[in-house]
């Protein structure tokens, strides 16, 4: 099974986090400065003016209540980029006004951006098929890897990412995410654990199904790890039975997981809203962000 060639060297040099400008959105950018301290990474901070949420506005006040959100705006973003987590990393504000979703896909590109990174609330069932999720949209859109912050990963929790755990059930979708991820290891020097996922009814003999399993593993993922993929250490493999969301928050919540890498998937306009995205719901409860790539 052919898996992308990784380019771990390169690295994320370029952050885009996505802000709303509120104490929750603010995990995500000190999840960025932990990143760019160690990398010397650009942070770029954006955030977009929706001008749908002035339809009641008449129209002759339009233009005056864009302007008045837009100078609130940027004095909040004035004030948020002179945290002091901030010192010393290089940093820059974009405000747009459009589409919250091509809006970013537009600054990803102009910007150059290697790594998307933006807080969820982790809305769920009847909430999120009411209200959406603005950010899963976006990672449904985004040409470049993202990093989901949850609502469980604490500001106070990020200096260094020492481990990052990687999953897969060896299918093409889940393995996309192998490359960034070995990049985000490699350029942090993480411990980089490589864990395969499988149904409990599998199991029939514990001790053999579980060794064949792993040596499957490691043979559809060492040839990817050319020179060791600049890794700071050798990578470990485990295989877990059970059902997936359950087992990949309990193997990183066990190993004291930093961040977790996984593939995800692109699906329809209905389906955004709908419980279906693995990255997706793992992130809404991990203690820890997630990093994932949308094939």
């Amino acid at each position: 099974m052919a898996i992308p060639e990784p380019t771990p060297r390169a690295g994320f040099n370029t952050l885009l986090v996505a802000t709303d400008l509120s104490a929750r959105s603010q995990t995500a950018l000190w999840c960025a400065a932990a990143m760019a301290h160690k990398s010397g990474a650009k942070i770029v901070v954006a955030h977009v003016i929706t001008p749908g949420r002035w339809h009641l506005v008449p129209p002759q006040e339009m233009h005056p209540a864009l302007c008045h959100d837009r100078r609130s705006t940027e004095k909040k973003m004035a004030c948020l980029l002179k945290s002091d987590r901030l010192r010393g990393v290089r940093t820059d504000a974009v405000i747009k006004e459009g589409d919250f979703r091509r809006v970013l896909c537009n600054i990803v590109h102009e910007q150059h951006v290697d790594l998307l990174i933006a807080s969820t609330h982790g809305r769920k069932g009847f909430s999120k098929l009411l209200f959406g999720s603005k950010v899963e949209e976006v990672c449904n859109k985004a040409p470049c890897p993202v990093l989901l912050v949850g609502p469980k990963v604490r500001q106070q929790q990020y200096e260094e990412y020492r481990k990052v755990l990687f999953t897969t059930d060896l299918t093409p979708l889940s393995l996309g995410a192998l490359p960034p991820v070995l990049a985000f290891a490699a350029q942090h020097g993480s411990q980089l654990r490589i864990a395969r996922v499988l149904p409990e009814d599998e199991n029939k003999t514990p001790a053999e199904g579980k060794e064949f399993a792993v040596a499957q593993l490691r043979a559809e993922i060492l040839p990817a790890l050319t020179a060791r993929a600049g890794l700071a250490c050798e990578p470990d493999f485990v295989v877990r039975y059970g059902s997936p969301k359950e087992t990949i928050l309990g193997l990183a919540e066990e190993w004291g997981a930093d961040v977790i890498g996984m593939g995800g998937h692109r699906p329809g306009t209905l389906a955004v809203y709908l419980p279906g995205d693995l990255a997706y719901e793992v992130a809404t409860d991990a203690r820890c962000p997630v990093l994932t790539i949308i094939d």
